[in-house]
């Protein structure tokens, strides 16, 4: 049976090239090798392989998020797309292996790699909220965007997903204020959303 990861738990395995050859790990043994004592997850950034062994699809792509989301420079770049539904706990299938995407302003010029997938576009103040610590969309941008990119299939379990856990925040909202006869807010945590300052024509 899989195993569930959160953000924490994925910083706290991480591990980059120079610390383990510090730690005298050879090269030999940080390079793709199915039975060897470390796995990639980016660039430059490993976990140790029985982490890894067994976890779900989902917990998979948030532990290759959190690493790519170590690597980002500046504050430009924002996890998006099927990669901020993980983040959100949207419930989806098919991901497994599916690249980190992220979204940086359009008027940046930053490319793809292996592993890593960038996405040009505006993000307004309200599309990027924190989720565990990390920058990403917010649901309703992120079920907008997975809709435009991703299969059929993929989209509408993303919109169902959104759908079922706003349902659920508003029946708890709803129970919580007939109990306490005052209007409160949903119990279920909400993101925190992050100020995105527009960009000028010089970046």
């Amino acid at each position: 049976m899989g195993r569930d990861m959160d953000a924490d738990a994925a910083r706290n395995l991480l591990r980059t090239r120079a610390q383990l050859l510090d730690r005298d790990v050879a090269k030999s043994g940080l390079r793709s090798d199915p039975a060897g004592e470390w796995h990639r997850v980016q660039r430059g950034v490993y976990v140790p392989r029985v982490a890894v062994d067994d976890l779900w699809p989902q917990a998979d792509l948030r532990l290759r998020v959190v690493a790519a989301a170590g690597q980002m420079r500046g504050g430009d770049a924002v996890i998006s797309h099927v990669s901020a539904a993980v983040l959100h706990g949207l419930d989806l299938s098919g991901i497994a292996g599916r690249p980190v995407e992220m979204t940086v302003a359009g008027g940046r010029r930053m490319s793809s790699r292996p592993g890593l997938t960038r996405h040009l576009d505006e993000l307004g103040p309200d599309d990027v909220v924190m989720v565990e610590g990390l920058r990403c969309t917010s649901v309703e941008r992120t079920v907008f965007d997975v809709a435009r990119v991703a299969s059929l299939e993929t989209g509408v379990a993303c919109a169902d997903a959104a759908a079922r856990r706003m349902a659920v925040r508003e029946a708890s909202s709803t129970r919580a204020r007939t109990r306490s006869g005052v209007r409160v807010c949903a119990c279920a945590p909400r993101p925190r959303r992050v100020a995105v300052e527009p960009r000028g024509p010089g970046g």
